[in-house]
């Protein structure tokens, strides 16, 4: 549900959520994921968090939406 819809039926702060994932390529295994809101917060947790589940010498590809925080926090 929307944060704006449900703010409409007296649920407070509840609604807009966002799901960062890494899937393995080849075997499609489910290597992280974050749950957020689409903030700059959150898109610096979730490459620190992807960070601690791959080795050190992997450089993963990474795919976007484009949202502007992912231009410094990626990298």
């Amino acid at each position: 549900m929307k944060e704006k819809a449900a703010a409409q039926q007296g649920w407070g702060d509840v609604g807009d959520a966002y799901v960062f994932t890494a899937v393995a390529r080849e075997s499609k295994l489910l290597i992280c994921f974050h749950v957020g809101r689409r903030s700059v917060e959150d898109a610096e947790t979730f490459p620190r968090k992807l960070a601690c589940c791959i080795h050190p010498d992997v450089r993963p590809q990474v795919s976007t939406d484009g949202f502007r925080p992912y231009h410094v926090t990626i990298p």
